[in-house]
């Protein structure tokens, strides 16, 4: 296992769909919700749905300049930014280029991606909607196997916590973050991630906020996020209502900034 860390480009974007898609249905099993909204459908369509998800999510980010320059002159500095980051395992076969050997890609497959959004001063949207959370209104639709009602309700909820709390809030977000399961998870990587946001927002002495699930909720905590104090901190989902068991919950959490040593560099 060799892992690297990599800024997404455009150029790796149809690769990186495949492969972050991938990751998100290696995180299935890990959540009973997840289970119940997509558990039904066959795999390959499941893989196939989330794969164009995906895609769009990237194709949309892209629209808007790097967080990572966010200190420079490239861009307004009061706009909504993005950053993809990914994390690759060098000693594992891109899955594109095992399927299409002639496709000159580099033979490395990503394992792990994290999307982080930079809300400015007063932006009060909410955040975009990513194109694997799909509904019959949008471009990306839940396919019929699915349990598609309860995909529309629990996401349109987590999304109207989420502006509820932070909208207007000048912060950075954390929108997704996965590892590739099992095999890649409680080796650091997600930390890794992590360390890269987190300077950036000491740095600026803004706060992170996200909606965590149960999974991620204890990575979070080890990071310094606490649970907001808002009514609408839990997020819950009762999922006996959708022919399940028990309650699902995310937490709605912020990280408050804390002094930075100027004299140790960024990630």
């Amino acid at each position: 296992m060799q892992l690297s860390f990599h800024y997404l480009w455009e150029d790796d974007l149809d690769t990186a769909s495949v492969e972050i898609a991938t990751i998100l249905q290696s995180t299935m099993a890990s959540s009973p919700l997840r289970t119940l909204r997509y558990g039904a459908i066959p795999p390959d369509e499941f893989i196939s749905w989330l794969t164009k998800g995906v895609r769009s999510d990237l194709e949309e980010q892209k629209k808007h300049p790097r967080i990572r320059w966010i200190d420079s002159k490239i861009g307004h500095p009061d706009v909504v930014r993005w950053e993809d980051i990914v994390i690759k395992d060098d000693d594992l076969a891109s899955l594109v280029e095992a399927n299409d050997p002639a496709s000159g890609f580099n033979n490395t497959r990503i394992v792990a991606h994290a999307a982080f959004m930079y809300h400015p001063p007063g932006d009060d949207a909410a955040s975009i909607e990513v194109g694997h959370h799909g509904t019959d209104k949008e471009p990306n639709p839940l396919p019929t196997s699915g349990n598609r009602q309860l995909q529309e309700y629990f996401s349109a909820k987590v999304e109207k916590a989420l502006k509820a709390e932070f909208a207007g809030l000048h912060c950075f977000e954390i929108r997704e973050l996965n590892v590739l399961g099992p095999d890649y998870w409680r080796k650091g990587i997600a930390s890794r991630l992590l360390d890269w946001i987190i300077p950036k927002a000491d740095k600026k002495n803004i706060p992170i906020v996200l909606a965590a699930t149960p999974p991620g909720y204890p990575l979070y905590l080890k990071h310094g996020f606490v649970e907001i104090e808002g009514e609408n901190r839990i997020v819950e989902c009762d999922m006996s209502e959708w022919g399940g068991t028990g309650i699902h919950r995310h937490v709605l959490m912020i990280r408050y900034p804390k002094p930075m040593n100027m004299g140790a560099p960024e990630p």
